[in-house]
């Protein structure tokens, strides 16, 4: 490190606190507030989808591409890549309905995993003229970061559940528009056994499908793979909701003060990217289209690094910002993350990006997260990357903070 930041009152704070005083009132005067809104236009059933009767659900789907469709304690699993393996979506009911049966559920989900997070919050859409609430959360299962989007739906007085579980960074996702496809065709079972070609059930399951149809992304290497037990969501109550839990070997052992860990491959970034080293020991993946911003000397007295902005947006661009400073006796995850809790901010969790042990932290009325970590050769030193403006593009954001890497 070149150089160390002079104590202030709350000294060790004196980085992070660069945010907003540094470029607040020069490049991002202004910065406003976006409305976030999700929906999704209504989807037809394919002519080319298979038609499959859920017979103790009492509902049929149509699915067009699948490996395996199986049940397994109530629930139904349609795995698209690997059997019993995520990426799958997963279909039950329950016997009612409530206007707060997604709180019920996201209790029941807390439960089950204590660092659960709700990434986007819920919302009401329609699918095919179905009205669905949708709600996505994100946990960590063995070392990886699951993305879990669920809808739900209130049928004749049972609350009919799809939910996709993915892990985006090791690329094992459904494809585009399946999730919602596959819930938007659901409908009551009408008739008899032989209405109905395709069958799955405690006793009955389909394997092969067209998993290697034109447009799934199959894209094949080190899946998770199933559930030692046999069971990858025991219904809730007295079981798990887990899915599929042990995953490939981790290239980067997770520190024993964290409780999860992000493992980034450049495939996974929804951009163009180049990776911008430091040196203080670590590196991001930036968009290679995106403008830095020359840090004029006050700031960099401040403790400012770095600070690159999306130039592409007018008014409120997402940016991100690199700082450091003294530590000031710090010397642990959680001393910091008490120093972060007292100045105000939201101590989300400490996980290891890609070996890194970090701080994860946010402020939603400054519409930021960050990540803060020690310098990687000295706890003299913390190092902090911030994500601003965080609404307007909060999968780049995203996907940047999962990059951080040693150099």
């Amino acid at each position: 490190m070149k150089k160390r930041m002079k104590a202030a009152a709350c000294a060790l704070l004196a980085a992070v606190l660069v945010s907003g005083t540094v470029h607040a009132e020069s490049l991002f005067s202004g910065l406003g507030q976006e409305i976030d809104q999700l929906s999704f236009t209504p989807m037809g059933v394919g002519a080319d989808q298979t038609v499959v009767a859920l017979d103790d659900i009492g509902i049929s789907v149509s699915v067009s591409q699948y490996t395996a469709i199986r049940q397994e304690d109530g629930f139904v699993y349609i795995f698209t890549q690997d059997d019993r393996s995520m990426p799958y979506v997963i279909v039950g009911s329950y016997g009612y309905s409530s206007d707060g049966f997604v709180n019920d559920f996201t209790d029941f989900m807390t439960e089950k995993y204590p660092d659960l997070r709700i990434t986007i919050q819920p919302a009401s859409i329609t699918l095919n003229n179905i009205p669905f609430t949708s709600i996505t959360y994100s946990y960590m299962v063995s070392g990886y970061s699951v993305t879990d989007t669920r809808l739900f739906t209130a049928l004749n007085g049972f609350t009919y559940m799809f939910g996709a579980k993915e892990v985006l960074e090791l690329g094992y996702e459904l494809p585009v528009g399946f999730l919602e496809r596959t819930a938007g065709s659901c409908s009551m079972l009408a008739g008899g056994w032989d209405d109905y070609a395709n069958h799955v059930d405690a006793d009955h399951s389909l394997e092969g499908g067209s998993a290697d149809t034109p447009g799934l992304d199959n894209t094949g290497g080190d899946f998770l793979p199933g559930p030692t037990d046999g069971n990858p969501e025991p219904a809730p109550g007295p079981g798990n909701d887990e899915g599929p839990t042990s995953g490939p070997v981790d290239p980067n052992p997770m520190p024993d003060d964290v409780s999860g860990q992000i493992n980034f491959k450049e495939s996974v970034a929804n951009y163009n990217g180049v990776w911008i080293p430091f040196d203080d020991g670590f590196k991001l993946y930036m968009p290679s289209d995106w403008l830095s911003y020359e840090l004029s000397q006050e700031q960099k007295q401040a403790g400012a690094l770095f600070l690159a902005y999306d130039g592409s947006r007018a008014g409120n661009p997402p940016y991100i910002e690199v700082d450091f400073g003294s530590s000031e006796g710090c010397s642990t995850l959680d001393e910091l993350a008490a120093v972060l809790t007292d100045a105000g901010y939201i101590v989300e969790d400490k996980i290891s990006f890609n070996g890194i042990p970090c701080i994860s932290y946010s402020n939603p009325s400054d519409d930021m997260t960050g990540l803060m970590f020690f310098h990687p050769q000295t706890t003299d030193y913390i190092m902090v990357v911030i994500a601003g403006q965080l609404s307007v593009d909060e999968d780049t954001l995203s996907c940047i903070l999962c990059s951080l890497s040693p150099n």
